[in-house]
């Protein structure tokens, strides 16, 4: 065998010189090769620490065992956790215990010696290395090509584990997963049955496409729960910018509707036809009815495909001939496709994970083919006509189809709708229009487009719509549309506001309502949806509708239809003056009035809400004040309520003063949740008589008060949080209690030996006593001191138990490296550092005494053992060459028995394994066995090669292999 597959052959080199044993050979080559690999990964391996930690248990190992530390031993450390450095997050570990925890690995022999070895070889392992530790090739072929698909992958250096790879690389071509979908197709009804999901999964999102968060298409309003309960997705976009933000519903079934939504905009329903008749074609309708416009296209899925099939996608037909391309077997490969790339890109946690050029073409060739494939696809599932107004209806295919059908069907539900959103800045737009609707220049009649507006046009851009040019002014104009109408000749140049038709519906149906009733924005809003226009919309439309006088809004954002202004602007009058009363009283006022006989309605309406908003926010700003009072109170309520405060403390010499602190914080906790709680209510019950008088009755009364109830406020606050300072003093010491205990225990252990520790402590308890008898708050703070100053005493006491500890773990390591054949095989007793409460220094002897007791327990097994054989007839000889026989040897260990029935010392026990020893070795001494111990130098004498491994399974042999020397032979020079 080649050495490298060896375990310390002992032959000599090539040149014949130099002569190596197995004792001197600890490593294997193949562990050098495996490190080699394992140092250049920082994330598997620690450099030079985890070469030390590796050589330093080969070493170990070797002298155990005799024999050479290879793959198989390095493994099965790094799964048990051997080594201290190996790696950030023991990465080989975490594989190996994942691997090896499956049943199909773990039950299999050859596979788990494979998946073994590739974890120490992580940039590869070569068929030769593998074949050392799986050496029958037709099994270690079998075991690849179970594991390779889903576990291994092929590098340049030979076979590694998937898991134990930097970058996750794309492991299945695109064109096997083609194949295999069209060679394990279901039968034609079954695909007809999943066939509303793939078109879900893969033609959907084309049709509707997201957009980007910046400019979206089309957004998903519902999931796929309402899709479950009522058959219907609902989305909101457009394929028509004259009709933005249209909500539609959306069904995908393999049958047509029983009924359809009413409250969306369009319906659109995609029904899977399963007829394989290859005269079936698609269809295309508008289904108008009473309670909205709907869109119905017939699919026919399973209709045999065989003209106008892309190159791209003819090429792959080898795979289900003779079987035709139909659009659901098209559908199915495309969805697993869909599958491959979300894997590959979308939901990659590497966001380098296409860094290797040959990925980054197979997924550029996979997105080709897919979107050429879904192009394709949707051509053939949707054609129809549509009628656009002209002599015939023109005929159309794929997503064209879908987007003419959106807008006939807009035209048809909105036939007066006119957009606002006619620009990107539309709103701004407005804004200005808005503006110099509200103008104070403008009669009543000349806001609501009644009268024309006549000036030089320069001024008219400037102070109506703040346009500083006439060309910018032209611009604007255009831009506005329907909202104005301008009249021009040589003479002057006027301009009339006109109504857009939302002003004109919105107006109708508000003045079928009386004339003093408000209606809720939202009113307006769903009465506007209803003909077509957004929300955003409708909000501009009320603003200009409320700057034309036509409209009024209460404080709540409601809306009113306004008869006659004249009326309306008194009535604005007689409430401001009111509300500036009020102010004045709480001397609240500006002292400004921006009030003239020629302020519009609009702004009227605004000063008032303005003054409204003063007045409500001085007295909310009042009334936030004294519900901060309340939350405050219930805070240090809070506060003193939740620390539960013990006057039981674990025994020690502090304990009495603790507990006299304890039972005084106990008091005061509970006068001062009587007093806190007391305030509380008085806090509460003011609160409430601002709810039931009108704010400022309230404020004026509540200003006497104001001081009074700080003053209280800060004082329990400052209570409060003395008593958490001394509640966090006292806590302070729970825990030091509790070491002081544990300390004082440590002590009492080591008091035979060391007295110096007992005495420190006893000193500090003392200190801190007197502390605590002449002020009982102050020493709570000095906490901190006393840890310190324990912390040193236990630190002394846990050296000294440390010292006992290494000595014990230096007896038990001598007992185990001389008399390792006579041990028994139960685990050896540890050092007991743990004491009980009623037990002092003897638990140390006791542990050596356990130690000591556990040896012997072995030398008395292999001394009957002897005893055993001698009796059965065995040869015995002294092996010493000494004076000793059977019965002195035996006598003697005995006695030496007898010596420790009382007390065990290590030397006595030394003394005793030795002489077992000794006895043991007797019976290897005699003819019967010297025959084994020889050399064999005579080839054509060879030993009994199968008596030879018997015995040495047994442990009853050593092996020693020699190059036979050439001198003395003929053929030596």
């Amino acid at each position: 065998m080649n050495s490298r597959c060896g375990y310390g052959t002992g032959l000599t080199s090539d040149n014949g010189k130099s002569e190596l044993t197995y004792q001197s050979k600890a490593l294997s080559e193949n562990v050098l090769l495996s490190l080699g690999q394992l140092v250049e990964r920082p994330d598997l391996a620690n450099g030079p620490r985890t070469v030390v930690d590796v050589f330093t248990r080969a070493i170990a190992h070797y002298q155990e065992t005799d024999s050479s530390y290879d793959i198989p031993n390095l493994v099965s450390d790094v799964h048990q956790g051997q080594f201290r450095y190996f790696g950030e997050g023991a990465t080989i570990q975490s594989v190996l215990t994942h691997l090896l925890s499956d049943e199909w690995i773990f039950q299999d022999q050859g596979r788990q010696t494979l998946v073994t070895t590739l974890a120490a070889f992580p940039q590869g392992c070569s068929q030769e290395i593998l074949q050392c530790y799986l050496p029958d090739k037709k099994q270690l072929e079998k075991t690849r090509s179970e594991l390779f698909a889903p576990l291994l992958v092929e590098l340049s250096e030979g076979l590694a584990l998937e898991r134990l790879q930097q970058v996750r690389r794309i492991n299945t071509n695109w064109e096997q997963i083609l194949s295999r979908c069209w060679e394990t197709l279901p039968a034609l009804d079954v695909l007809a049955a999943q066939a509303p999901s793939m078109i879900l999964r893969t033609l959907i999102p084309k049709l509707f496409p997201k957009g980007t968060p910046a400019k979206p298409d089309w957004e998903w309003l519902s999931d796929d729960s309402n899709a479950i309960l009522t058959g219907w997705y609902i989305l909101r976009g457009t394929f028509d910018d004259n009709y933005p933000q249209r909500e539609i519903a959306l069904c995908v079934s393999d049958k047509e509707p029983e009924s359809w939504p009413w409250d969306v905009d369009a319906c659109i329903a995609l029904v899977c036809d399963s007829s394989v008749d290859p005269d079936v074609t698609p269809r295309a309708e508008l289904l108008d009815k009473d309670d909205g416009c709907f869109i119905l296209m017939r699919l026919p899925i399973l209709r045999p495909l065989e003209d106008r099939i892309p190159a791209e996608l003819q090429r792959h037909g080898k795979h289900i001939q003779p079987e035709p391309f139909r659009p659901a077997t098209i559908l199915a490969a495309l969805h697993d496709l869909e599958a491959f790339l979300g894997d590959q890109i979308d939901n990659s946690d590497d966001a380098d994970v296409l860094t290797y050029p040959e990925e980054q073409a197979e997924v550029k060739q996979v997105t080709a083919f897919v979107n050429i494939t879904v192009d394709f696809v949707l051509r053939e599932l949707l054609a129809g006509t549509v009628d656009v107004g002209m002599s015939t209806p023109i005929s159309l295919r794929g997503p064209e189809l879908l987007r003419a059908l959106f807008t006939q069907a807009c035209r048809h539900r909105f036939p007066e709708y006119q957009t606002l959103t006619k620009t990107e800045k539309w709103q701004e737009i407005l804004s200005n229009y808005h503006e110099g609707v509200s103008s104070d220049r403008l009669t009543s009649a000349q806001r609501q487009g009644l009268e024309d507006i006549t000036m030089p046009k320069t001024e008219m851009y400037e102070t109506l719509f703040g346009q500083k040019s006439t060309a910018a002014g032209d611009s604007f104009i255009k831009k506005l549309g329907a909202f104005v109408k301008a009249k021009k000749n040589s003479k002057s140049f006027s301009l009339r506001l006109t109504m857009h038709p939302a002003e004109i519906t919105l107006i109708n149906y508000l003045k079928k309502l009386p004339a003093d009733q408000f209606v809720p924005l939202d009113a307006a809003v769903e009465f506007l949806r209803h003909h077509g226009y957004m929300q955003t919309e409708t909000k501009e439309i009320v603003k200009i509708l409320v700057a034309r006088e036509c409209l009024t809004k209460d404080s709540n954002g409601d809306i009113r239809f306004i008869p006659t202004p004249e009326i309306e602007r008194g009535r604005l009058l007689e409430q401001i003056a009111e509300l500036n009363d009020q102010l004045c009283r709480l001397e609240a006022t500006d002292g400004t009035n921006l009030i003239t006989k020629n302020t519009s309605i609009a702004n009227l309406q605004k000063h008032l809400q303005q003054q409204q908003g003063r007045l409500e926010s001085f007295a909310k700003e009042e009334i936030s004040n004294l519900e901060s009072s309340i939350t405050s109170l219930q805070e240090l309520i809070g506060t003193v309520s939740v620390p539960a405060i013990s006057t039981e403390w674990l025994d020690s010499d502090l304990s009495r003063h603790l507990t006299g602190i304890a039972i005084k914080l106990k008091d005061t906790q509970e006068n001062l949740l009587k007093t806190l709680r007391r305030e509380l209510k008085g806090f509460e019950e003011e609160l409430d008589t601002a709810s039931s008088l009108s704010g400022v009755e309230w404020v004026v009364v509540q200003q006497n008060k104001k001081e009074l109830s700080f003053n209280t406020l800060q004082k329990l606050q400052e209570r409060v949080k003395q008593f958490e300072t001394r509640v966090k003093g006292l806590t302070s010491w729970e825990v030091l209690i509790n070491q002081l205990h544990s300390t004082a225990t440590l002590c009492e252990k080591v008091s035979e030996t060391e007295a110096a520790p007992i005495q420190a402590l006893s000193q500090l308890v003392d200190e801190f006593k007197e502390r605590f008898a002449v002020d009982s708050w102050s020493p709570l703070f000095t906490s901190s001191e006393f840890a310190d100053r324990l912390g040193t005493i236990q630190s002394d006491v846990q050296a000294r138990l440390y010292e006992l500890v290494q000595v014990f773990n230096r007896e038990l390591e001598t007992i185990r490296s001389q008399f390792n054949v006579l041990l028994p095989s139960t685990p050896p007793p540890t050092f007991n550092i743990l004491v009980e409460s009623n037990r002092r220094g003897d638990l140390i002897q006791e542990s050596f005494q356990k130690l000591y007791q556990w040896a012997c327990t072995g030398f008395r097994a292999a001394v009957i053992e002897c005893q055993r054989r001698r009796k059965s007839g065995a040869q015995w000889r002294n092996p010493d060459k000494g004076r000793r026989g059977w019965k002195t040897l035996q006598t003697q260990i005995e006695d030496g028995f007898q010596k420790v029935e009382v007390k065990l010392d290590f030397e006595t026990v030394q003394n005793i394994g030795a002489m077992v020893l000794l006895m043991q070795r007797g019976f290897a001494s005699t003819k019967e066995n010297e025959e084994i111990f020889r050399l064999y130098a005579n080839p054509d004498a060879p030993p009994n090669f199968n008596r030879l491994e018997q015995l040495f399974r047994k442990g009853k042999i050593q092996i020693r292999v020699e190059r036979k020397s050439l001198k003395g032979t003929k053929d030596s020079p």
